[in-house]
């Protein structure tokens, strides 16, 4: 990559970076330097400007903070480059690339690091619960029988504030775009988060019933 190119990548580099627990700065590292800068370069300094407006977090992964970018805009490294990565800077990517604003991209990226056992991966999967494309949530679903749920679990004990904003995501989507098209507990982010032990069905349905009565008119 050229210095121009290394440049223009840096914002959206940096935000990842803060996006994972310190321990991880190698493999970190190792991911993002096969990141190609986005195709429009004043979207990497979006992507590093916006964490103070849209970005996730701060959220408590194994004792440390880390906030994840809302959204990235570079294009998906080669396969070629995506083969000198180890097997752990390889989940860093399909996690960063759980960010990416194509959800095509999203989803392919998810598929290759949903089963992972790594605390750190758990924000990534829950912030695609809380999103507009039940198509991903469908993803974790299939998955379930082979989650490491207790990961799911002390995270969401460190991190209640998220969780809840999650399920309000959840039902404002559900209600607004897909409550034709699916029950609430069949809802693919519902049945997802059911079943990574994060949202007690009661709970869900208050929120819902609050839900409509502020948008009764």
């Amino acid at each position: 990559m050229s210095d121009e190119g290394a440049s223009d990548a840096s914002g959206t580099r940096q935000a990842l970076r803060g996006a994972f627990p310190r321990t991880l700065r190698p493999v970190v590292d190792e991911a993002l330097a096969i990141i190609p800068p986005p195709s429009k370069p004043r979207l990497d300094s979006f992507v590093l400007s916006g964490l103070s407006t849209s970005g996730i977090g701060p959220l408590l992964v194994a004792g440390e903070s880390i906030v994840i970018p809302y959204r990235i805009y570079s294009p998906e490294p080669t396969t070629a480059a995506k083969q000198t990565l180890s097997g752990e800077a390889a989940v860093v990517l399909a996690c960063a690339y759980s960010r990416h604003n194509d959800g095509f991209v999203r989803e392919r990226a998810l598929r290759q690091f949903v089963l992972e056992d790594r605390p750190w991966i758990v924000p990534f999967v829950i912030q695609l619960l809380g999103e507009y494309v039940p198509e991903i949530a469908k993803v974790v679903v299939e998955a379930l029988d082979d989650v490491a749920r207790r990961a799911y679990e002390e995270f969401g004990a460190d991190n209640p504030d998220f969780l809840r904003l999650t399920q309000q995501h959840t039902i404002s989507y559900w209600a607004e775009f897909y409550g034709g098209r699916y029950l609430f507990g069949g809802y693919p982010p519902v049945r997802a988060m059911l079943g990574l032990g994060l949202w007690r069905g009661p709970a869900g349905r208050r929120r819902l019933a609050r839900w409509r009565r502020l948008h009764a008119d």
